[in-house]
Protein backbone atom coordinates (compact mmCIF):
# COMPACT_ATOMS: atom_id res chain seq x y z
CA UNK A 1 0.00 0.00 0.00
CA UNK A 2 2.29 2.96 -1.21
CA UNK A 3 0.19 6.16 0.88
CA UNK A 4 0.52 3.71 3.73
CA UNK A 5 4.20 3.17 3.08
CA UNK A 6 4.75 6.84 2.60
CA UNK A 7 3.20 7.92 5.76
CA UNK A 8 5.71 5.34 7.89
CA UNK A 9 8.52 7.14 5.56
CA UNK A 10 7.26 10.70 6.67
CA UNK A 11 7.75 9.37 10.49
CA UNK A 12 10.27 7.57 10.49
CA UNK A 13 12.50 11.11 8.93
CA UNK A 14 11.31 13.10 11.93
CA UNK A 15 12.54 13.21 15.21
CA UNK A 16 8.94 13.19 17.01
CA UNK A 17 7.72 10.44 14.54
CA UNK A 18 4.94 12.53 13.82
CA UNK A 19 2.97 13.88 11.25
CA UNK A 20 -0.58 15.51 10.61
CA UNK A 21 -3.09 13.84 8.96
CA UNK A 22 -3.50 16.96 7.04
CA UNK A 23 -0.32 16.95 5.33
CA UNK A 24 -1.46 13.89 3.79
CA UNK A 25 -4.60 14.73 3.08
CA UNK A 26 -3.98 17.72 0.89
CA UNK A 27 -1.74 15.50 -1.31
CA UNK A 28 -3.83 13.54 -2.12
CA UNK A 29 -6.30 16.06 -2.89
CA UNK A 30 -3.69 17.62 -5.86
CA UNK A 31 -4.86 13.88 -7.59
CA UNK A 32 -8.58 13.08 -6.26
CA UNK A 33 -11.48 15.08 -4.74
CA UNK A 34 -11.65 16.12 -1.24
CA UNK A 35 -14.28 13.36 -0.18
CA UNK A 36 -12.15 10.69 -2.42
CA UNK A 37 -8.84 12.24 -0.44
CA UNK A 38 -10.45 11.68 3.02
CA UNK A 39 -12.00 7.95 2.25
CA UNK A 40 -8.53 7.21 1.20
CA UNK A 41 -6.87 8.34 4.12
CA UNK A 42 -9.92 6.42 6.49
CA UNK A 43 -8.83 3.27 4.76
CA UNK A 44 -5.12 3.63 5.17
CA UNK A 45 -6.37 4.42 9.09
CA UNK A 46 -8.21 1.59 9.37
CA UNK A 47 -5.55 -0.99 7.47
CA UNK A 48 -2.76 0.74 9.74
CA UNK A 49 -4.30 0.01 12.99
CA UNK A 50 -5.29 -2.93 11.92
CA UNK A 51 -1.42 -3.76 11.00
CA UNK A 52 -0.75 -2.01 14.12
CA UNK A 53 1.85 -0.59 11.84
CA UNK A 54 0.73 3.20 12.32
CA UNK A 55 -1.32 5.15 15.42
CA UNK A 56 -3.36 7.92 14.80
CA UNK A 57 -5.04 10.36 17.18
CA UNK A 58 -8.45 11.00 16.17
CA UNK A 59 -8.49 13.98 18.75
CA UNK A 60 -5.14 15.82 17.11
CA UNK A 61 -5.54 14.04 13.73
CA UNK A 62 -1.78 13.07 14.12
CA UNK A 63 0.13 10.01 12.85
CA UNK A 64 2.88 8.88 15.07
CA UNK A 65 4.90 5.60 15.11
CA UNK A 66 3.38 4.81 18.56
CA UNK A 67 -0.03 3.55 20.09
CA UNK A 68 -2.27 6.50 20.95
CA UNK A 69 -4.05 4.94 23.37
Amino acid sequence: MPLAAHIKHVLDERASHRAPASRFRDELEDHMSEEDAEATLRAVISFARYGETLGYDESSDVFSLEDPA
